[in-house]
């Protein structure tokens, strides 16, 4: 395949802010989110190669053009086929130039078959001069992955940034459960929903996991059924051998596990003291340090991508609110900073730690909310849109997904995973073939 862009965008902004004191919530729009969008041209050249069938061709053209829909908050995505022999008069830049133009195209990317690979040209252009910049991107593209990490060179030439389209997601659900018997197993899928994968078969209740920092293994808890004694332990999956280890059997509660930044040990809640506080448990010489201590219970534990702040969620004020704290020491710099809603849950960072993502308990139902990690700057994001909790950002923090359930009667009612952008444009269900889905988190 060669892809050739043309480059030219311009972008504009603006922003809102939320007003809080004690639990009293003002939201104050000071502006609509505006961004200029850069229209894209996607040129397929319907053709054949050595390694790559039509079928396939097309199938690419799809992924690339589907992932770049997904950031249409940035981009409107416009396509048109075009046989093989007019690639050479398309390439003639100094003809097309005036009419790319004049339709208003910022960037054109074809897409056509060579042999045995697939390059990527880059034409920057505005109206007074061309430069060109190329790469090879070898193997030629033929599965979805190939495909998605076309999107991702295609997305970063124009950009210069990193997107989703590498992204995987897991989570939990209840596809195998029964009428007599709950379970949950962990799942994974690409960031639009495809290629579904079971990850567990413990025929238990799996829930609550979290990739590592290499992305290499996911930390999950598990109430086996087996067991005749109940509890909550915690264990480890390698993706790469998918075997799985208990690693924490403590007495009670040992969930809602993160990695730590250097993969080395994970935070997460235990109650083996009577009390639910969050630990550090290092993976390695399998020692454990206190983080909070009092009387409350505390959970779901999130830290800043450097570790020096960590969030978590907490009934210290007499019902759970978002709190944070210096993760280093016990009890270290304690602040709450949610003031919404009934009772908050599944706080969550932003991958450049400057904000904070959480369901909120408002008009009987749950909500998500966005809140800078001082407090200041709360933004609700879903309203009027059923039930909508445990939301994540992606790696790239331009979206964020959350489960949503809507309730069509009373026998009936369905949780799935939908996505939507950071600024709370929905874009759409993730696992249209799982209806009870819970706690997805993105790969980093």
């Amino acid at each position: 395949m060669k892809i050739i862009i043309l480059l030219f965008s311009l972008f504009t902004f603006s922003f809102s802010i939320s007003l809080f004191a004690d639990d009293k919530f003002v939201e104050v729009a000071v502006g609509v989110a505006k961004k200029g969008k850069d229209k894209i041209l996607i040129e397929s050249f319907e053709c054949s190669g050595p390694g790559v069938s039509l079928t396939q061709h097309r199938e690419v053209v799809e992924i690339v053009r589907n992932d770049l829909s997904f950031y249409q908050h940035i981009f409107e995505v416009f396509s048109r086929n075009k046989a093989e022999k007019e690639i050479n008069d398309s390439l003639n830049w100094a003809k097309r130039i005036n009419d790319i133009i004049k339709e208003g195209f910022h960037f054109v990317v074809h897409l056509s078959c060579l042999p045995r690979e697939t390059r990527v040209v880059v034409f920057q252009v505005n109206l007074n001069k061309t430069s060109m910049d190329s790469k090879v991107y070898r193997p030629v593209a033929v599965t979805r992955k190939d495909g998605h990490e076309l999107s991702d060179l295609i997305f970063q030439s124009i950009t210069k940034k990193s997107s989703v389209f590498k992204s995987q997601i897991i989570f939990a659900s209840t596809k195998d459960a029964t009428a007599k018997k709950m379970i949950k197993e962990i799942y994974m899928m690409d960031f639009d929903g495809f290629n579904l994968k079971k990850l567990t078969d413990h025929k238990g209740i799996a829930i609550s996991p979290a990739f590592s920092p290499d992305n290499k293994k996911i930390i999950y808890s598990l109430i086996d059924s087996k067991k005749r004694i109940k509890n909550v332990a915690l264990h480890e999956l390698d993706l790469s051998t998918m075997t799985s280890r208990n690693i924490l059997d403590n007495t009670g509660m040992n969930s809602g596990a993160v990695y730590s930044p250097d993969g080395k040990g994970v935070f997460l809640t235990q109650s083996y003291k009577g009390n639910a506080d969050i630990f550090y448990y290092d993976l390695n010489t399998k020692a454990s340090r206190q983080v909070t201590n009092n009387s409350a219970e505390d959970v779901d534990p999130s830290y800043r991508a450097d570790g020096k702040v960590m969030t978590f969620l907490s009934n210290r004020a007499g019902r759970a609110n978002i709190y944070t704290l210096d993760p280093s020491a016990l009890e270290q710099n304690v602040k709450r900073i949610s003031f919404v809603g009934q009772f908050n849950a599944t706080p969550r960072f932003s991958p450049d730690g400057s904000e904070i993502v959480f369901s909120s308990w408002v008009d009987n139902m749950f909500d998500i909310y966005r809140i800078g990690v001082d407090g200041n700057n709360l933004v609700r994001l879903t309203k009027n849109y059923g039930s909508n909790e445990d939301p994540t950002f992606s790696n790239d923090g331009e979206f964020i997904v959350f489960t949503s359930r809507k309730v069509f009667s009373r026998s009936k009612a369905e949780q799935r995973i939908y996505i939507m952008t950071k600024d709370g444009e929905i874009l759409g269900p993730l696992s249209n073939t799982l209806e009870n889905c819970y706690s997805p988190r993105f790969s980093n």
